[in-house]
């Protein structure tokens, strides 16, 4: 098992592709560890948050760079004189990322329970 979220979980339970995960990452949009050589990349649950966030701004209506930018000032609890300032409820987002992902990790289990009694 991982030391966090695989890039799939988190696209799964945040609703977006994986192409639009990796899209996100490689423009900086979402910072995250980078993965050890041969090692899969994983997602602490703050990181998925951060994923989960700049998705409800964007369904809002925000390009994902701006959403990015306004994650990562309010991250370092600065805003810019004039900046649009947000309010996310960021406990609601935590519940539904933190039920979601565990439905994700109980689907791989139950699909790891059925290959292993078929083989």
């Amino acid at each position: 098992m991982l030391d966090g979220y695989s890039s799939s979980s988190v696209a799964s339970s945040v609703g977006i592709e994986r192409s639009r995960l990796d899209q996100w990452i490689s423009r900086g949009y979402v910072n995250v560890a980078e993965s050890s050589q041969g090692k899969p990349r994983a997602f602490s649950f703050g990181e998925v948050v951060q994923v989960a966030c700049i998705k409800e701004m964007v369904d809002f209506g925000f390009d994902a760079g701006i959403a990015a930018k306004l994650m990562a000032l309010q991250r370092h609890g600065r805003h810019e004189s004039g900046a649009v300032l947000l309010s996310i409820d960021i406990s609601a987002v935590e519940h539904r990322l933190s039920r979601a992902l565990l439905l994700e990790e109980a689907d791989d289990l139950s699909f790891a329970a059925e290959n292993k009694q078929d083989g």
